[in-house]
């Protein structure tokens, strides 16, 4: 990954269907994602992650072809029943303290449907509260 491609958004992206054999085009490494509802471009969930293409593998349980290892059984849910309708794109960062910090920005700039991540800044440092 170049210098010129940190810091930047992809594009949006349709949410891959892995029972079609459709893959997450995202970075293996620090960085944020977000997803919307394609339509009327409603935010639907957003997430940082040392690891992105691991993080969203997650947003599908293991039943509809994802990793499943996450305790959000709504949100695994929701991207199943709406995966046709569902896009997403990332945000490669540096540092896994720079998404976190890049996650509490898209926090404030948008509402959510799935918002219950709260992210807060503490001593020069970001924490996140589930």
């Amino acid at each position: 990954m170049s210098q010129n491609q940190l810091n930047t958004w992809s594009k949006w992206l349709p949410f891959p269907d892995p029972q079609k054999g459709e893959y997450i085009f995202a970075p293996f490494g620090p960085g944020v994602y977000e997803l919307r509802l394609a339509k009327d471009r409603s935010p639907i969930l957003f997430g940082s992650s040392r690891n992105i293409a691991f993080r969203m593998t997650s947003l599908l349980s293991k039943s509809a072809g994802g990793q499943g290892n996450r305790n959000k059984k709504e949100k695994q849910e929701f991207v199943a029943n709406y995966i046709d309708q569902i896009q997403y794109r990332t945000l490669p960062c540096r540092t896994e303290r720079e998404a976190k910090n890049q996650e509490l920005l898209l926090k404030q700039s948008k509402e959510f449907l799935f918002a219950e991540r709260k992210a807060k800044r503490t001593d020069n440092s970001l924490t996140t509260n589930h």
